[in-house]
Protein backbone atom coordinates (compact mmCIF):
# COMPACT_ATOMS: atom_id res chain seq x y z
CA UNK A 1 0.00 0.00 0.00
CA UNK A 2 1.46 3.33 -1.02
CA UNK A 3 1.23 6.33 1.28
CA UNK A 4 1.07 4.31 4.49
CA UNK A 5 1.74 6.29 7.68
CA UNK A 6 4.15 4.73 10.16
CA UNK A 7 6.25 5.95 13.09
CA UNK A 8 8.76 7.87 10.95
CA UNK A 9 6.02 9.64 9.04
CA UNK A 10 4.17 10.40 12.28
CA UNK A 11 7.29 12.02 13.76
CA UNK A 12 7.82 14.10 10.62
CA UNK A 13 4.16 15.20 10.59
CA UNK A 14 4.37 16.09 14.28
CA UNK A 15 7.48 18.26 13.76
CA UNK A 16 6.02 20.04 10.74
CA UNK A 17 2.72 20.69 12.54
CA UNK A 18 4.64 22.11 15.51
CA UNK A 19 6.60 24.46 13.19
CA UNK A 20 3.46 25.65 11.42
CA UNK A 21 1.48 26.17 14.64
CA UNK A 22 4.38 27.95 16.35
CA UNK A 23 4.67 30.33 13.40
CA UNK A 24 0.91 30.87 13.21
CA UNK A 25 0.48 31.66 16.91
CA UNK A 26 3.61 33.81 17.24
CA UNK A 27 3.89 34.93 20.87
CA UNK A 28 2.00 31.94 22.22
CA UNK A 29 3.62 28.70 23.36
CA UNK A 30 2.91 25.52 21.40
CA UNK A 31 3.68 22.36 23.36
CA UNK A 32 3.91 19.03 21.57
CA UNK A 33 1.80 16.29 23.07
CA UNK A 34 1.08 12.74 22.10
CA UNK A 35 1.20 11.61 18.48
CA UNK A 36 -0.14 8.21 17.52
CA UNK A 37 -0.87 6.42 14.28
CA UNK A 38 -3.14 3.56 13.36
CA UNK A 39 -1.60 0.29 12.19
CA UNK A 40 -3.67 0.45 9.01
CA UNK A 41 -1.56 3.49 8.08
CA UNK A 42 -4.45 5.76 7.21
CA UNK A 43 -4.64 8.18 10.12
CA UNK A 44 -2.52 10.09 12.65
CA UNK A 45 -3.79 11.65 15.89
CA UNK A 46 -1.85 14.67 17.16
CA UNK A 47 -2.21 16.48 20.46
CA UNK A 48 -0.94 20.02 21.05
CA UNK A 49 -1.41 22.61 23.77
CA UNK A 50 -1.37 26.30 22.96
CA UNK A 51 -1.23 29.04 25.58
CA UNK A 52 0.52 32.14 26.81
CA UNK A 53 3.94 31.48 28.33
CA UNK A 54 3.44 33.59 31.46
CA UNK A 55 0.10 31.94 32.24
CA UNK A 56 1.51 28.45 31.66
CA UNK A 57 4.51 29.17 33.87
CA UNK A 58 2.23 30.50 36.64
CA UNK A 59 0.20 27.28 36.58
CA UNK A 60 3.35 25.14 36.63
CA UNK A 61 4.83 27.17 39.50
CA UNK A 62 1.60 26.75 41.48
CA UNK A 63 1.84 22.99 40.96
CA UNK A 64 5.42 22.99 42.26
CA UNK A 65 4.35 24.86 45.40
CA UNK A 66 1.28 22.66 45.86
CA UNK A 67 3.45 19.54 45.91
CA UNK A 68 5.90 20.91 48.46
CA UNK A 69 8.63 22.32 46.22
CA UNK A 70 8.60 25.90 47.48
CA UNK A 71 11.47 28.01 46.24
CA UNK A 72 11.60 26.28 42.85
CA UNK A 73 10.26 28.00 39.74
CA UNK A 74 9.94 26.98 36.10
CA UNK A 75 13.13 27.95 34.32
CA UNK A 76 15.41 27.49 37.36
CA UNK A 77 18.80 26.08 36.44
CA UNK A 78 20.24 23.47 38.76
CA UNK A 79 23.14 21.04 38.86
CA UNK A 80 22.68 17.34 39.50
CA UNK A 81 25.44 14.71 39.25
CA UNK A 82 27.71 17.17 37.43
CA UNK A 83 25.14 18.02 34.73
CA UNK A 84 23.12 21.23 34.42
CA UNK A 85 19.35 21.06 34.02
CA UNK A 86 16.48 23.52 33.57
CA UNK A 87 13.24 22.88 35.48
CA UNK A 88 10.30 22.66 33.06
CA UNK A 89 7.42 21.71 35.36
CA UNK A 90 5.68 19.13 37.50
CA UNK A 91 3.39 16.34 36.29
CA UNK A 92 1.12 15.26 39.16
CA UNK A 93 -0.11 12.24 37.19
CA UNK A 94 3.42 10.78 37.06
CA UNK A 95 3.76 9.24 40.53
CA UNK A 96 7.34 7.95 40.17
CA UNK A 97 8.98 10.68 38.08
CA UNK A 98 6.87 13.87 38.27
CA UNK A 99 9.68 16.41 37.73
CA UNK A 100 10.01 17.55 34.12
CA UNK A 101 13.39 18.99 33.20
CA UNK A 102 15.74 19.58 30.28
CA UNK A 103 19.40 18.58 30.31
CA UNK A 104 21.23 21.65 28.98
CA UNK A 105 24.22 19.84 27.46
CA UNK A 106 22.12 18.19 24.74
CA UNK A 107 18.71 19.88 25.24
CA UNK A 108 17.02 16.55 25.95
CA UNK A 109 13.86 16.20 28.02
CA UNK A 110 14.21 14.24 31.25
CA UNK A 111 12.02 13.11 34.14
CA UNK A 112 13.08 12.75 37.76
CA UNK A 113 11.87 12.03 41.26
CA UNK A 114 11.13 14.90 43.63
CA UNK A 115 14.05 13.81 45.82
CA UNK A 116 16.45 14.36 42.91
CA UNK A 117 15.28 17.95 42.52
CA UNK A 118 15.62 18.55 46.26
CA UNK A 119 19.18 17.20 46.18
CA UNK A 120 20.04 19.40 43.19
CA UNK A 121 21.93 22.63 43.66
CA UNK A 122 20.52 25.83 42.12
CA UNK A 123 22.90 27.54 39.73
CA UNK A 124 22.76 31.14 38.52
CA UNK A 125 21.70 31.32 34.88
Amino acid sequence: MEGKIGSKETTAIQRKAHEVLSEAFGDMVVEVGKASYYHEGHKVDLKFSIGYKDALDDVKNQALELYGLEGWKVGDIFELYGEKYRLEGYNPKARKFPIQMTRLSDNSSRKAKESMLRSGKKVEA
